[in-house]
């Protein structure tokens, strides 16, 4: 299975881009393709963002990018909440900085 199919088909389902990802996140094409090709790993703030501009649910950010939240136990609601809300909150101070 190709490196971050789930995120890809989201991606195609969604209308979004590689280059649309790109200047979502001030990153290069190339930078963007690397990452979605498992050649390097995601930055959290990165992340976070895709799942902005995907329209993905930041509790269901595991499902998307597993090698960087860490991969949860199969229908274990109670950590994955748990996830989303540890992301939910990096997300609100990594907003707070980007707003500064």
């Amino acid at each position: 299975m190709a490196a971050f199919s789930n995120l890809r088909q989201q991606m195609k389902k969604s209308g979004v881009t590689q280059a649309d990802i790109a200047a979502a996140t001030n990153r290069s094409r190339s930078y963007i393709n690397q990452r979605l090709n498992g050649e390097a790993d995601w930055p959290l703030q990165v992340a976070y963002k895709i799942c902005q501009v995907c329209g993905i649910a930041i509790e269901d950010m595991p499902k998307y990018f597993p090698s960087e939240v860490g991969v949860l136990p199969q229908n274990d609601n109670k950590t994955q909440y748990e996830i989303g809300n540890a992301i939910r909150l990096l997300a609100n101070i990594y907003d707070k900085l980007e707003a500064k």
